[in-house]
């Protein structure tokens, strides 16, 4: 800036006639003047970058503050309201005061220093936010943790009123059992023992939910003793025993007298064995468990080392860790597989720890799982190191592999008696791992002639199903070992119609969302427990009422025919629903009947019929058939599976008459016969009729031919003949003994029609010389319609020659005579 002052005032006094001094008055003005100019530039420049520059360093002060309070390293530094609200007050204010032009320049720094006033501004608004939330959150933490110290309260002072209640009816239900006179019946004492053992479970419970308060806070007191390891299992199971069942034997062999006294707590160590051996038998409904000890050093320690291991359902090693935390299960649906609420893992490994001893558990799924735990043992008591106690089962439950079949799955609790109608009782299976809830439910359910069966869990009663056994209404437990109640529903379900077979889901939650899911998988019902005894009547009588008038229903309009128009009910059903599809069609008819009949009086012509009828319907059924109608003595069957579900039922049929036929003998009826015709083609079915009368129907060329091929049988004298379209259908026709006996014309139809006769049916002795001589018979039916007479015929003697009952043969032969003749 001084150099071009120089030059010009050189210039000046090269060019004029300026005095000396004169120029360096000047010099020195213009000197000045460029100083001002100067700095007035480096102002205009500097002064925003300066006002960004302190911004920038204050919002970094205080965002390494506010890091270093949430993290909680620094707490010199931690993050203080009023100090951040007077820096940013200061970083808005102070300059701007000074420098009111600032914020009117319009070129690229004003607009900078706009823009960062602008974020200050937001800073200092999320800040003040941030602090406001800080402080409610501070608020509400305060009271989560006063309101937690008062539910820690309540809880104690409840369970401390809950567990007088019990002790008043243990002690009640153990008076009533010691009573020497008018001694109760079997069923009062197993009540009065259910009742007993139901107490005490609660009364545990409880215990564990008195621990927890005291667990969490690390206040818990001991009460050491030397304590008979021995004498504190037969305690606990005893109150466990109603668990096993009464199939199930107990047995402590493996826990000898001369074991070393531990040392411990009496109650905690109940409550340790209470909840290990407890939840072992509960989740063990086919195998063993095993209790076992060994004296072992630990940590220079002589200490014993007692092992619980069962052969149950087992948990994912992955999932043990969680459960050892309160109130947590390996996953969400462990809770309805194990029930409970998860806290005894969790307890005894506090409860242990708190002896000096450790806890391990090992577990493989559907393998079983083991846990091994350690107490102090006597000083004064004999310590050898190898001296292992034999591992003897103490709780035998029984095996089952799957290889092995099922008799008689489940048996009656409580058998009943035909009621006064002659009818058998009604069959109410109670699905529940719990004997205590079951034996509550019979003593209900015994008053109203009901018959109780029990399955333990969920596989019991799918393969008590798989049998052949059938209740009337099962009551399923939501939560059970091994499969859920919603599982178990699901599967049901897919062999039997809730219309057919209702299901009540008993739950101990009345949640929405639970409910929800049971009637989704398939429950009618569900139950509350406790369960009133009253309400629990009604609903089963309901239930039954619907079930026995949708099985009323079914008698008029089959369960098939509902399930082809895809309808769940025949309330859904309405006039002129319909469907196209291809089916077998079978016919059969009971030959001579008019005469028959004319023999007999009505009583005796319903008597027969229905006789008939009865056994020839279930081998329909069988082979995944339906009646659709009843015609006299004629049946129309229709298969929607194949052609071969329609054969093989024709044969079932055949089979059964000659069994019905032996029982005519037997009472002296004379025999009877019947044919029987089979055709598959595309048809229509569905309802006919008016708005206060309809049927179901079908409709179909198809229908006609069947029954045109049924009345074949009477002329040629066999049992079975099928058309060509059921022959075609068939998978493997070399499953059956078929051959071709005739072309037949249909009224309406332009080509002819080839019928085959089926004759596994026929009496073993006719049968096998009808397959001996098929080729040459099938020969001579291809000559005949080849106009091949004397051909024909040869073939036709021949098989006579070898089977002269051969009736069939016998009207070709004929036949061909004639035409040859003329």
């Amino acid at each position: 800036m001084v150099l071009p002052v120089l030059v010009v005032l050189g210039l000046s006094l090269s060019l004029t006639s300026i005095d000396l001094g004169d120029a360096i008055v000047l010099g020195f003005a213009g000197l000045g003047f460029a100083t001002i100019v100067a700095l007035a530039i480096a102002s205009w420049i500097l002064e925003p970058v300066l006002y960004l520059r302190f911004g920038t360093q204050t919002l970094t002060v205080l965002g390494e503050s506010y890091s270093s309070d949430r993290v909680g390293k620094n707490t010199k530094s931690s993050l203080d309201p009023d100090r951040l609200l007077k820096a940013l007050a200061q970083l808005r204010d102070s300059d701007r005061s000074a420098h009111p032009l600032l914020s009117r320049r319009s070129d690229e720094l004003g607009q900078l220093v706009g823009g960062f006033d602008r974020f200050v501004e937001f800073v200092e608004q999320s800040f003040v936010t941030l602090v406001s939330q800080k402080e409610e959150l501070q608020h509400q933490n305060t009271e989560l943790q006063h309101l937690d110290r008062l539910k820690d309260l309540f809880l104690s002072s409840t369970a401390h009123e809950l567990r007088t209640y019990f002790n008043g009816t243990i002690g009640m239900a153990e008076s009533l059992l010691e009573e020497t006179s008018d001694s109760p019946s079997d069923w009062q004492t197993q009540s009065l023992l259910a009742i007993a053992s139901s107490g005490r479970r609660a009364y545990h419970f409880i215990n564990d939910i008195l621990d927890i308060a005291l667990l969490k806070e690390g206040t818990i007191e001991l009460q050491i003793q030397f304590l008979d390891l021995r004498t504190i299992v037969e305690d606990v199971l005893q109150t466990l025993q109603p668990l096993c069942g009464e199939k199930d034997r107990v047995e402590i062999d493996g826990i000898p007298a001369s074991l070393p006294l531990v040392r411990a707590d009496e109650n905690r160590l109940n409550q340790i064995f209470y909840n290990l051996i407890g939840n072992a038998i509960k989740l063990t409904s086919r195998g063993t468990i095993d209790i076992s000890a060994q004296q072992i050093l630990e940590n220079d320690r002589p200490s014993l080392e007692i092992t619980i291991s069962d052969t149950g359902m087992g948990i994912p090693q992955e999932k043990l860790a969680r459960m050892q935390a309160f109130f947590e299960r390996a996953d969400s649906s462990i809770v309805y597989e194990y029930g409970g609420m998860g806290v005894g893992l969790a307890i005894v490994g506090k409860l242990v720890e708190a002896h000096g001893g450790q806890l391990q558990v090992r577990s493989t799924l559907g393998r079983g799982s083991q846990v091994t735990f350690t107490l102090p043992i006597s000083s004064d008591g004999e310590f050898t190191v190898d001296g292992e106690i034999s591992k003897a089962p103490i709780c035998r439950l029984p095996v089952l592999r799957n290889s092995e079949s099922i008799s008689n799955p489940i048996a009656p609790l409580n058998p009943t008696p035909l009621n006064s109608n002659g009818q058998p009782p009604v069959k109410v299976m109670v699905v529940d791992d719990d004997p205590i809830h079951v034996r509550a439910i019979v003593n209900y359910l015994v008053s109203e002639n009901y018959e109780v069966y029990r399955a333990s869990n969920g596989i019991e009663a799918l393969d008590a199903l798989k049998e052949n056994f059938r209740p009337n209404i099962i009551l399923l437990d939501l939560v059970m070992p091994g499969m859920t109640g919603f599982e178990v529903c699901q599967k049901i379900r897919q062999t039997f119609h809730s219309h057919d077979l209702p299901i009540v889901m008993l739950t101990v939650k009345n949640q929405v969302n639970e409910v929800m899911a049971g009637l989704d998988a398939g429950a009618n019902d569900y139950l509350t427990k406790p369960i009133s005894k009253h309400e629990l009547i009604a609903r089963i009588k309901t239930h039954l009422r619907l079930s026995n008038l949708n099985s009323a229903y079914s008698r008029f309009v089959p369960s098939q025919f509902l399930k082809l128009l895809q309808k769940d009910s025949i309330v859904d059903v309405k006039l002129g629903d319909h469907i196209h599809r291809e089916m077998s069609i079978l016919f059969s008819d009971i030959r001579s009947f008019t005469t028959l009949s004319e023999k007999m009086s009505p009583e005796e012509n319903f008597k027969f019929i229905n006789s008939y009828l009865s056994r020839m319907e279930p081998e329909i059924m069988k082979n995944r058939g339906f009646i659709d109608k009843y015609i006299g003595d004629s049946i129309m069957a229709l298969f929607s599976g194949g052609a071969d579900d329609a054969i093989r039922a024709a044969i079932a049929m055949l089979h059964k008459l000659v069994e019905y036929n032996q029982h005519r003998k037997s009472i002296g009826y004379d025999p009877i016969q019947i044919g029987i015709g089979i055709n598959t083609g595309s048809l229509m079915l569905g309802t006919v009729g008016g708005p206060n009368r309809m049927d179901g129907t079908v409709i179909s060329d198809a229908v006609n031919l069947a029954s045109r091929i049924e009345s074949l049988t009477k002329e040629y004298g066999v049992s079975l003949l099928i058309s060509h379209q059921t022959f075609a259908n068939i998978e493997n026709p070399n499953k059956y003994k078929i051959r071709l006996v005739e072309r037949l014309k249909v009224k309406g139809k332009s080509e002819a029609v080839a019928v085959f006769e089926v004759f596994d049916g026929d009496p073993p002795t006719l049968r096998d010389a009808k397959f001996a001589t098929r080729g040459i018979f099938e020969q001579g039916v291809l000559f005949y319609y080849g106009s091949s007479f004397r051909k024909a015929a040869d073939c036709f003697e021949a098989c006579l020659e070898r089977n002269s009952d051969d009736r069939i043969a016998q009207i070709y032969l004929e036949r061909c005579r004639k035409y040859h003749i003329t």
